[in-house]
């Protein structure tokens, strides 16, 4: 009788380190790094001196992780360096900045809190991208879910 609560005991006692059996870890590759320039202009009708311009991951049309940053040259012009996995559409933002005005002359400073904005997609595609008010403008049209990545709209004029 006890040869067989012994092996009864063996029994239970492997069937309950079934739930937990020891397993190697597994150890995940890290994602390869990809790096990306970008050259544009922030302008307002004048270049647009000192902003910042800070790129986001754009992924469903969503400001995401911040990616780079970077600050305007007094003409205005920008270079960002990203280097990431990420390889979906980019958001740039812009705020902060000084700008002549064209009606006053006067030196003008942006708004706390006004943003100007491009996108390119894909990231994977290094391009000029200039940052206005008609980049902005698209910008909230895209994120209005018309425009560009609509697959039925060939160009920006078939949604007028």
């Amino acid at each position: 009788m006890s040869k067989y609560m012994m092996a009864w005991s063996l029994i239970f006692y492997l069937a309950g380190c079934k739930d937990n059996p020891y397993r190697e870890p597994v150890i995940e590759a890290p994602l390869a790094l990809s790096e990306y320039n970008f050259d544009g202009m922030i302008e307002l009708g004048t270049p647009v001196s000192g902003a910042n311009i800070a790129a986001y991951q754009f992924k469903g049309l969503v400001k995401g992780e911040k990616l780079a940053e970077v600050i305007s040259s007094p003409k205005g012009s920008y270079s960002l360096k990203i280097k990431t996995p990420y390889d979906g559409p980019l958001l740039l933002v812009a705020n902060g900045g000084l700008y002549r005005d064209l009606i006053t002359g006067e030196m003008v400073a942006i708004k706390p809190g006004q943003e100007l904005r491009s996108a390119i997609t894909p990231i994977t595609m290094p391009e000029k991208t200039n940052i206005n008010a008609w980049t902005t403008f698209a910008v909230a049209r895209v994120q209005a879910d018309r425009g560009f990545w609509d697959k039925s709209v060939a160009e920006l004029k078939d949604i007028d």
